[in-house]
């Protein structure tokens, strides 16, 4: 039954809905199933969903990087990520009792927490983190690559995650340049340079989970050459360096879905399924709390480069829509009802 309902929730989260214009349109589904056929034909919710509960009890901690954007384009970051981020680390929340560490770039700080926050989860200072439950940290990451490696190195020690999540954030091509989703180089000089924590938590034999929906976010590295020969810019991007936008960094598990938010959703209704608990999962009013508080602290929608109540250009109706879908999977899942003739 876990196989069966992943693989509803897989088909839920995978639905294209882009419009024509500059976004490259027909790559979801291609990319969700080189994911899918890269790591053993199994559902990528249930591969995400099954790794953590394995891996997470009570107490321990979950590092989610999420956040992405740039100074002139989407300066205090999307709103696909952010709710991602909220979603999942309800579910771990409240579901195992884990504590949820997040990092991101400075500029995407408010808001993500004020997502968080409208997910239930407080935001707290690092010393009442430790002994408050349903908290969460925020920390930044430092532009730069030698500032990341180092920052990852210290989170690592700090916080001594047992699972690193990345949700729409970005990872460098075979040449070491971060790229947006239409080809472009991003400023390494303003970029979190999150991808150190991945390596570095593999090397550490920490468990780490990329969720994405271009083949340029951190986790992608799975299906590389898949990403080349199916993003319009995955091979040959528009910059200089003319090596494409697909990320080299790979992570344990890759979950590729048309919304990189969705895609975090799909896990945490996965989990919440296999917790036997649908609420665990938020609701379709959360989930509106959830992105209005993010656009009021600054998110912007990355199809529409403004700030309004979408995410990927796609409406607040049908993130609230796509919630529901999710719940009553879940919900029917655990239901047992007899018509009795």
């Amino acid at each position: 039954m876990p196989k069966l309902i992943a693989d509803a929730i897989d088909r839920a989260i995978s639905i294209e809905m882009r419009f024509a214009g500059e976004l490259p349109r027909g790559v979801i589904r291609p990319l969700y199933e080189a994911a899918r056929d890269a790591q053993g034909g199994e559902a990528l919710v249930y591969l995400a969903a099954r790794a953590l509960l394995d891996r997470l009890s009570r107490r321990d901690v979950v590092l989610i990087v999420t956040g992405s954007g740039s100074r002139f384009g989407l300066h205090k970051g999307e709103t696909d990520g952010p709710l991602g981020a909220a979603s999942l680390a309800r579910v771990l929340d409240l579901g195992i009792g884990a504590r949820v560490a997040l990092a991101c770039d400075e500029p995407h700080r408010e808001p993500i927490v004020a997502t968080i926050e409208a997910a239930g989860i407080s935001v707290i200072d690092a010393e009442r983190f430790e002994r408050r439950p349903h908290t969460a940290v925020v920390d930044v990451i430092p532009p730069g690559d030698d500032a990341g490696r180092t920052f990852a190195a210290a989170a690592l020690d700090r916080y001594q995650p047992r699972a690193v999540v990345f949700i729409e954030k970005t990872g460098p091509n075979a040449k070491g340049v971060h790229h947006t989703i239409l080809g472009s180089a991003k400023d390494p000089a303003e970029t979190g340079h999150a991808f150190h924590l991945a390596n570095l938590a593999r090397q550490r034999g920490i468990l780490t989970i990329g969720i994405g929906d271009g083949g340029n976010e951190i986790g992608n590295g799975v299906i590389y050459d898949a990403v080349r020969k199916i993003q319009p810019f995955g091979a040959v991007c528009r910059c200089p360096c003319g090596d494409g936008l697909a990320t080299v960094t790979r992570t344990d598990v890759l979950v590729s879905a048309s919304v990189s938010n969705w895609g975090a959703y799909g896990v945490a209704a996965q989990i919440a399924f296999a917790l036997k608990d649908p609420d665990l999962f938020q609701d379709e009013e959360t989930e509106d709390f959830m992105l209005r508080r993010c656009v009021a602290a600054g998110g912007i929608d990355g199809a529409y480069a403004a700030q309004v109540l979408r995410v990927d250009g796609t409406s607040a109706r049908t993130q609230r829509a796509l919630v529901a879908i999710l719940r009553e999977i879940v919900a029917n899942g655990l239901r047992t009802v007899t018509r009795g003739f």
